[in-house]
């Protein structure tokens, strides 16, 4: 069976550019050593026993020791990276990244120095990447990782797909590495190097939660824990995010500056969706949405922006744009509302939101070959309903 972690459903607001290049950095020095195996290894490795060496505290982190540890590292820098930098930016990134690796490898050295047993030394990002894995935890624990899979039995291969709360993955990662630290009397091992990332990138993404130099949106841990995170979060529906302003607040939102902040972001709005820079342009919808100017954005943005997002197979981001835009201009929506049916009807399956969004079709204005398309869909919400899918709330 092999399981690939694809994506992630937390609310990322900056391309993964850092991430990307911290890959390519260490397929590069992957190659560089001839994958671990060069007897010099270009001082990429750390070394014990023989002094401190800075150089190394940076190097390790791109050391690899065969494809495997290569691969299996990069496949989680993927998409622990991209929790972290969409928060953050690329910059912000890569100075924690590197600077978890740099402290790590400082103290492991540091803590080796009248070491004489045989190992030669250490490599890899994984110390990096725990710390990764412990800030998407205090930062987006109830955000879901997606899984593809394949199982290989003889000669058939059968996919499959899931998704694991990064709170289940990262516990089930760190667990591991705790009780392998425990079953070798906590002695310095990979499991302890494991954990010793993930302390030193848990306290930074503790201390910027508190400090609120990140945005989580009422996902963090801390809200989670107080029974008070958003149970939709940024992806709930444009129904529900249609609250009355708060009767003390509104003199905020008529005040010039205000409708002059809601322009500026609109303009900036229609700048990164002509580029196509989706990651900014949902984060700047969101602020519109918290502002409550959503109004600003005529029809062609809202159109636009579905079609890029179904472009970009970015299902979840695409259905609340979708109901806002049906509420917004319900005449004329027909192949909408076509679409948020069949949104409806992947993963995760709401085949009775499906059937909601369905009983609004205007049959007198639909074409015959809509018309034939509801009826499959008609068709295909009331087998799953019979079958009785399970539907989340």
């Amino acid at each position: 069976m092999i399981l690939i972690p694809t994506g992630t459903d937390a609310p990322l607001y900056h391309r993964p550019i850092g991430t990307i290049l911290l890959i390519l950095a260490n397929i590069g020095c992957f190659v560089l050593t001839g994958g671990g195996v060069n007897e010099t290894n270009h001082g990429f490795e750390l070394t014990y026993g023989n002094g401190l060496h800075p150089s190394q505290w940076l190097l390790c982190n791109f050391f690899h020791y065969g494809i495997g540890h290569l691969v299996g590292n990069l496949v989680f820098l993927w998409i622990f990276g991209l929790v972290v930098e969409g928060k953050i930016g690329t910059w912000k990134f890569l100075g924690i990244y590197l600077g978890v690796g740099v402290l790590g490898g400082m103290i492991e050295q540091t803590v080796l120095l009248g070491y004489d047993g045989m190992s030669r030394g250490s490599g890899g990002a994984s110390l990096a990447i725990f710390g990764l894995m412990a800030m998407s935890l205090i930062w987006a624990p109830k955000n879901e990782i997606s899984y593809e899979g394949f199982f290989i039995y003889l000669m058939m291969v059968r996919p499959f797909s899931f998704e694991l709360s990064i709170m289940a993955v990262s516990g089930f990662y760190l667990g591991i590495s705790l009780l392998s630290a425990w079953l070798t009397e906590f002695a310095v091992s990979s499991a302890m190097l494991h954990l010793l990332g993930a302390l030193i990138g848990g306290a930074i993404g503790w201390v910027m939660l508190q400090k609120k130099w990140v945005d989580c949106e009422g996902w963090d841990i801390v809200s989670v824990w107080n029974g008070t995170s958003q149970t939709q979060g940024y992806f709930e529906s444009y129904r529900d995010r249609q609250n009355p302003r708060p009767a003390d607040a509104a003199d905020q939102f008529v005040s010039e500056e205000r409708r002059n902040k809601t322009r500026r972001l609109a303009r900036k709005f229609r700048k990164l969706l002509a580029k196509g820079e989706l990651a900014g342009v949902l984060e700047l919808h969101r602020k519109l949405s918290l502002l409550q100017a959503d109004d600003l954005l005529t029809r062609d943005d809202l159109h636009e922006l579905i079609k890029q997002l179904l472009e970009d197979e970015q299902s979840a981001a695409a259905i609340p744009i979708l109901e806002e835009f049906l509420i917004r201009f319900p005449d004329g929506s027909t192949r909408h509302r076509l679409k948020l049916i069949e949104l409806h009807l992947k993963r995760p399956y709401r085949p009775r939101e499906a059937k909601a969004v369905l009983a609004g079709l205007p049959l007198d204005l639909m074409s015959g070959e809509e018309r034939r398309h509801a009826e499959k869909l008609s068709t295909r919400i009331d087998q799953m309903i019979s079958d009785g899918v399970y539907e989340i709330a």
